[in-house]
Order: C-alpha cells, then sequence, then structure tokens
C-alpha cells in the first residue's frame, strides 16, 4: 500500500509555493493598505490642526 492523498491529489510542492506566495501577495496589500490609511489619518489630523489654529486666531482677535 502506498500514502497517497486521494482527496487532494493535486496538492504538490509547486502549488504550495504557489500558495506561499499568494500569502505574501495577500500581506503586502494589507501593508500598503494600512499605510494609506495612516496616511489618510495624518493628513485628516494636519487638516484638523490647521483648522484649529485660525479659530484660535479668530478668538483671540481684539476685534471689537
Amino acid at each position: 500500500m502506498t500514502n497517497v492523498n486521494k482527496r487532494l491529489p493535486w496538492f504538490s510542492g509547486a502549488c504550495m509555493r504557489r500558495r506561499r506566495g499568494q500569502a505574501m501577495i495577500e500581506y503586502m496589500i494589507v501593508a500598503v493598505m494600512l499605510m494609506a490609511l495612516v496616511a489618510v489619518f495624518a493628513l485628516l489630523l494636519y487638516a484638523l490642526r490647521q483648522q484649529s489654529g485660525r479659530a484660535l486666531d479668530l478668538v483671540a482677535s481684539e476685534y471689537p
């Protein structure tokens, strides 16, 4: 008797390499999405700080 995988006969070394490559691509996509999200939050923080500075200037002005 031989040990033949009857459920996954196509499961070979080449298939495993493709699966590992797919996992690496998925991790890279998630990393790029995370960096894009951080960049968007940084832009949002910059815009909010600019706006709050303008509001403080208006409140502190000595216009009667």
